[in-house]
Parts: C-alpha cells; structure tokens; sequence
C-alpha cells in the first residue's frame, strides 16, 4: 500500500484550494472555512509526530476533536473537507487510496428550528427610526430576511442591481455560488425602493460609488458581524430574547410559508437548499397549527373559545 506522507501531503494544500476556488467556484467563505480545516489538520499531525497519514490516525484527529467538545457538526465539516481534499488527490493521481473514503459523519442531534411569532418580527421591525437612513436600512434589513429567507452571507453580498423591482424579484448568489430569484412583495418592494432612494442621496452626498445593497455609515459593504448586531439588538428588544440571531428569521420565514399551505418543494427553492431532507426540520407542527386543525376539523371543538 502506498505511503501517505504528511509531508508529501502538505505540499498539495494550496493546489486543493485553488482546484476549489477556480473549478468550483468556491464561495470566500468556504476557502477560508478549508483553509483552516486543513491547517488545523496538519498542525495536528505535527504535534503528534505522525509521519503518515492513515485511517487510523485520521481517526484519532477526529477524536481529539470531539475531546475539544467540538460539535458533531463542526466536526462532520472537517471530515468532509478531508474527504474532498484526498479525493481531489486521488483523481489527479498524486495518490491510489482516500484514507477518509470509510470515514463514517457523526449522528448530529435533530433540533427544531427555533422561530419567532408574526407579531414578535414586525415588532421588531418597526422598532428602527425610519426617519434616519441607517433606521430605515435596519429595519429593510430585518424585512428581507424575514419576507426572503435568505441567508446572513447572501445578504451582505446583495449588490444594487441584484433587485429587479419592475419584476419583483431579488437575485441571491446561495452556498457554491448558485444563483436563484426570490420573488419580492409589495411591501417590500416598497420599502426597498424607498432606502435605495435615501441610499442613493445619502451617497451622492459624499460622492461614493459603492455597488453593494446594504451599507455602512462609512460607505461601506456590510460585514457579517454588523448585520448580526444590528438585528440582534432589535429582536432582543421585540422578544427579550439574547439569543436572537439573523438565521432564525430565515427559520420563521420557512415555517410561516409551511404553516399557511406552502409546498415544501417551492420552500425548498425559496431556501436555495440543495436537498428536500434539509427543508424537511421546518415540517415541525406547531402549537397554532395543531389548534388551527382541530378547530377546523373536530366536530366538538368549541370554536369560540379557541
């Protein structure tokens, strides 16, 4: 059997990634993602002296992970990024076998996803001064997320052009840089033409030629991080909840479209979810759904009291 080198190996970290970046049209934040897989595997190797790379010392980086508390999750993420990394070797022949090939993922815990009630998000949507650009920009961000279901990442990268509002649709650029078309509502369509009427003021005034959608009081592309400030200061407000990150208005988006009849195959295209299993977690039943069913259905609910 052929040696696998550690060594050997290495030298080939920067072709993988490059491999991904060209030919697969791999997202910054998957590059980085595997860039730090790969070096955490590595350093791994290092400072336990392996020489070689098999599937039992792949085994025992994968266990020093979950000794870490790493959760499954994280840790099925870098086994999989191994798996695409000695796969890559193995086509391009600098290697006969993938180590990682029998490699089981871990069982991760099934959660339901947590999502807010109707009245909690336009609370909190109209908490923000619309009357100031960067409150009405606040509040038009909580909106999108809420009314697309789009993702953190796929906000922040949002351009100008990307809404369509003769149409009333909103390109998103999703995971492995798959494009989709979001249809936009009227009301949202309404708000969006209003901020990008006092975005594009607010930027003349300061003669600044940024493309992206959502921006920074210094002209400047959103990051993740400020997004995720912003929206959780105002759900934290609207629900006293501290917990109340960007995704779960993704989640409330998915399980509101479901609970009203929506076809979960168009919530899976709403979504940009590559399979019907992940769309699956928002079937969850919910309390009002339960109520609303049998208030409906059984012959002896008392309809009034419900």
């Amino acid at each position: 059997m052929q040696q696998l080198l550690v060594s050997r190996i290495k030298a080939h970290q920067n072709s993988f990634l490059d491999y991904l970046k060209v030919e697969r049209n791999a997202s910054e934040f998957t590059l980085t993602s595997y860039k730090t897989d790969l070096d955490k595997f590595f350093k791994f190797y290092l400072q336990k002296n392996y020489e070689e790379i098999d599937r039992k010392s792949l085994r025992a980086f994968l266990a020093s992970l979950a000794v870490s508390q790493f959760k499954p999750a994280t840790i099925n993420r870098k086994l999989a990024c191994l798996r695409s990394f000695f796969k890559f070797l193995n086509l391009r022949e600098i290697i006969n076998t993938n180590p990682a090939e029998t490699l089981f993922f871990l069982k991760k815990e099934q959660r339901l996803p947590i999502f807010f009630t109707y009245e909690t998000i336009m609370k909190a949507i109209n908490l923000p001064d619309i009357s100031q650009f960067e409150g009405l920009r606040d509040s038009l961000i909580m909106d999108m997320f809420y009314s697309t279901g789009m993702r953190l990442r796929e906000l922040v990268n949002l351009d100008v052009n990307d809404f369509d509002p003769y149409n009333g649709l909103i390109r998103v650029v999703g995971k492995g840089a798959k494009e989709r078309l979001i249809p936009v509502g009227k009301n949202l369509s309404k708000v969006t033409k209003m901020y990008l009427n006092e975005r594009n003021d607010y930027f003349l005034s300061y003669n600044s030629q940024e493309d992206a959608f959502f921006v920074s009081k210094r002209f400047k592309r959103m990051k993740p991080w400020q997004v995720q400030y912003r929206v959780k200061k105002y759900l934290a407000l609207a629900c006293n909840e501290q917990s109340a990150y960007p995704h779960k208005l993704r989640h409330s988006f998915a399980t509101h479209l479901l609970d009203e009849g929506a076809d979960l195959m168009a919530v899976k295209e709403l979504l940009g979810h590559s399979s019907l299993s992940t769309t699956q977690v928002y079937t969850h039943v919910t309390p009002e759904k339960i109520k609303k069913i049998y208030k409906q259905a059984h012959p002896r609910a008392e309809k009034n009291n419900l």
